[in-house]
């Protein structure tokens, strides 16, 4: 993107092929959400954290309706799951029936293996609900119940970013991550992205949910500082 900037919002692939403005990271958009609302806040005058404080109330649930799209489109699925609550989705990858953990995996999962087919798609995670129910829902009811009982300006804001860091950081861990990046930090540089062999082996996502849910302590201590300090010199 450096070298081509404008393929950023190409709706074109490789071979020419429209396929229209392709999603982005939830973690970008934030950041970019975040750009346009100090913008709009410096250019008319308005308190920053009194505004954004409003849209963090709104926000989570918004982002339910995102994530129960992600389900019924079958995209960013979780790992491969013997519960009875998983999904199998048609896209995920398939996996070879000669390998004996596969085997032994379908079985466990009370799936019927015909002896004709050579590959498997076996049930997954539907993390795409769980993070539209905590991240979306749950997130959202805590900062909407706390919204008029809120000390200082950014205290909604801190909530927001720390919250949705720690729900998203651990549901990570169901989430299978993009094939193409894979672990950012791994115990084992091997180890495959389809299950979960180690807590140590962290995302890309989980890296920008840990800087999120420090970023929203630092807001939160930043924020209450400096009201405290403000009522202090009305004294």
């Amino acid at each position: 993107y450096r070298q081509k900037p404008w393929l950023i919002f190409w709706p074109f692939d490789s071979r020419g092929k429209f396929t229209g403005l392709a999603g982005m990271s939830y973690h970008g958009g934030f950041i970019g959400g975040l750009i346009g609302m100090i913008f709009w806040c410096w250019k008319r005058k308005q308190p920053l954290f009194k505004w954004v404080d409003a849209m963090v109330t709104a926000i989570p649930l918004g982002y339910t309706f995102g994530r129960i799209g992600n389900f019924m489109n079958g995209e960013l699925y979780g790992r491969i799951t013997t519960k009875p609550w998983g999904i199998i989705f048609p896209d995920a990858e398939r996996f070879s029936l000669s390998l004996s953990w596969v085997r032994e995996f379908a079985q466990k999962a009370g799936m019927t293996v015909s002896e004709n087919s050579a590959l498997i798609n076996l049930p997954r995670h539907p993390s795409q609900l769980y993070e539209a129910f905590f991240e979306g829902i749950v997130l959202w009811l805590i900062i909407y119940l706390l919204r008029n009982h809120k000390k200082w300006d950014g205290m909604l804001s801190g909530i927001y970013m720390s919250g949705y860091g720690l729900f998203r950081f651990f549901i990570e861990y169901f989430r299978e991550p993009d094939a193409d990046i894979g672990y950012r930090i791994a115990k084992d540089s091997g180890a495959p992205i389809y299950t979960n062999t180690s807590l140590l082996n962290f995302s890309t996502g989980q890296v920008l949910c840990f800087i999120m849910i420090i970023g929203g302590i630092i807001l939160l201590a930043g924020t209450w500082f400096y009201e405290k300090r403000i009522k202090a010199q009305k004294r």
